[in-house]
């Protein structure tokens, strides 16, 4: 059973990595301006930029204090996300393409 799981996760990681380019966005289309500094300057604290790798699914994440900040590609991305960690991050702000999480 665990070796099946493994291998639909890689494949299914690998199917997603596949289908995208330039940081997760379609090739030819231009990467949207990075969300976090505003989404933490509206929380009242300092974003600060994780080094790579990014956390699966994610453009960027950083620290905000004792929240971290994630930027997806996508609403779809970002839901992948949260289904992956399955509710062990408490969300306490939410965008379309974006969240703040207490973990």
């Amino acid at each position: 059973m665990g070796l099946v799981f493994r291998w639909f996760a890689v494949a299914l990681l690998g199917g997603s990595m596949a289908a995208c380019s330039s940081g997760g966005h379609p090739a030819g289309t231009a990467t949207p301006a990075n969300p976090l500094p505003s989404v933490a300057a509206s929380l009242g604290c300092h974003y600060k930029p994780y080094g790579p790798p990014e956390e699966l699914y994610t453009l960027e994440s950083g620290d905000c204090g004792q929240l971290t900040l994630y930027w997806f590609a996508s609403a779809t991305a970002r839901d992948q996300w949260l289904a992956a960690v399955d509710g062990t991050a408490i969300v306490v702000k939410r965008g379309p393409t974006w969240l703040a999480v207490r973990e």
